[in-house]
């Protein structure tokens, strides 16, 4: 099953400015693709989430943690 969040700003954490709009399409639970909306096209039945206004940091698994 696809989905595809769409519209949103990415930060891939390599230094590179964010893409915005772009666009991640997932694939069960991993990311298929990801770019500027206007460059990925997405498969039939695909469900969308709209998310402008909204950032997104692919592979970003703890934000928030404590060292000890």
């Amino acid at each position: 099953m696809y989905f595809a969040l769409i519209n949103g700003r990415v930060v891939d954490g390599t230094g590179r400015p964010a893409a915005t709009p772009a666009t991640i399409l997932m694939e069960g639970s991993g990311s298929r693709s990801r770019g500027p909306t206007t460059d990925i096209s997405l498969p039939e039945g695909c469900r969308v989430i709209d998310i402008q206004g909204r950032t997104v940091l692919p592979g970003l698994i703890d934000g928030h943690m404590h060292g000890g």
